[in-house]
């Protein structure tokens, strides 16, 4: 009752009065344990006062109330609340692993959120996070396993006694790899088209189309980088830690001859299926990628801009179907029509925004043909 009649009092105050009321009736709330106020708390997760939302987030930790951790998780990707909304999901103990690790992979919070649930199990140091963490490393989105794979190396390299399944290891190493020839095939494909664009009049190549065409190449690389990271993270996982940590540290160095070392050292690590899965990786990736020489000397498949694009968009990026869609887009041409109607129809908002910019252009593009 008492609980009651201050927040019932909250509305008739000052605001600074009704702030400092709140925090503490919110506090209050969250240690007492009657979910009838709880909507007081979820009111105050959206408060535009910094220090109402902490309050609430304090409070919403204290109850360990199911109801606020998928609120609790909306907070995560702002940064002054990140901190205070993961020791909040921390109070909720070692029984919240299972629902974060659900949460994510049934995407029940934006992707932005769930981006940063990795982190957040990293708290909860088990055998149970480790198999949580796995699951995760399977996500369609890049970022997300690229968080999981860091949270996994630091379990590794905080929690020695965790076990780690290496068969499972092993068999995502090979769907990187698999992973990274098909960036670079595609990565290949846009450095000669571009090279060759570069020889031609400017007319002939609008500039939306050689800056559409520089962000794609962009990405590609950067997603190369961050597979070169996976790939080294789980390579810790299967052998000695300290060792790949080692390599990594100088197959990233800015000498060539110490990136050379580290995959020499690879070289006599590695066995098997495994060594001539991953070896041509890591060969080709201390070459100058952006160099269509060099890209030329590996040997990589050339596709058709036609295959690159299906490639890339076949694929489980969701940035770099964007980023397809959109240099798609900037060149209107109509034989791209059926890549583009895949998404007319998406289920992802994004997806289907380019690709219906796409359509409209390609349409622009053909009256204007007709016109002339």
């Amino acid at each position: 009752g008492r609980i009651q009649d201050q927040v019932d009092a909250l509305a008739l105050e000052s605001s600074i009065v009704n702030r400092s009321q709140t925090i503490s009736i919110l506090k209050t709330i969250g240690t007492a344990g009657h979910p009838e106020f709880y909507p007081l708390i979820s009111e105050s997760l959206k408060h535009t006062e910094p220090e109402v939302v902490e309050a609430a987030i304090f409070a919403a930790g204290l109850s360990k109330h199911d109801l606020f951790i998928a609120e609790l998780i909306a907070l995560l990707p702002k940064k002054q609340y990140r901190d205070r909304a993961s020791k909040a999901l921390q109070h909720y103990g070692p029984n919240i692993i299972g629902i974060l690790t659900n949460i994510a992979c049934e995407r029940l919070v934006p992707l932005e959120a769930c981006r940063f649930i990795p982190t957040v199990l990293l708290r909860f140091p088990s055998q149970e996070t480790v198999r949580g963490l796995f699951r995760l490393m399977k996500d369609e989105d890049l970022s997300v396993r690229l968080e999981s794979i860091r949270a996994l190396d630091n379990l590794r390299k905080q929690h020695p006694q965790l076990q780690f399944d290496k068969k499972r290891v092993v068999a995502l190493l090979f769907e990187e790899c698999k992973l990274h020839d098909r960036i670079l095939s595609a990565m290949h494909t846009q450095i000669i088209i571009s090279y060759r664009n570069r020889t031609k009049s400017k007319k002939e190549i609008k500039a939306g189309e050689r800056e559409a065409r520089t962000s794609l190449l962009e990405l590609l690389e950067r997603r190369l980088e961050a597979g070169l990271e996976r790939i080294f993270k789980l390579l810790g996982l299967r052998y000695s830690h300290k060792d790949i940590e080692i390599a990594y540290e100088g197959f990233t160095s800015d000498r060539l001859e110490a990136r050379t070392n580290a995959v020499e050292f690879l070289d006599n690590l590695l066995t098997g299926d495994l060594k001539r899965a991953l070896l041509p990786v890591l060969e080709s990736a201390i070459i100058d990628t952006t160099s269509e020489e060099n890209l030329r000397g590996i040997q990589q498949q050339v596709l058709s801009e036609m295959d690159c694009f299906r490639l890339l968009l076949d694929g489980k990026d969701l940035k770099l179907k964007l980023a397809v869609l959109y240099l798609i887009e900037q060149q209107g041409d109509e034989k791209y029509v059926p890549l583009v109607m895949r998404f007319i129809k998406s289920d992802e908002l994004k997806l289907r925004t380019f690709a219906d910019r796409a359509w409209k252009a390609i349409l622009a593009g053909q009256e204007g043909t007709i016109k002339n």
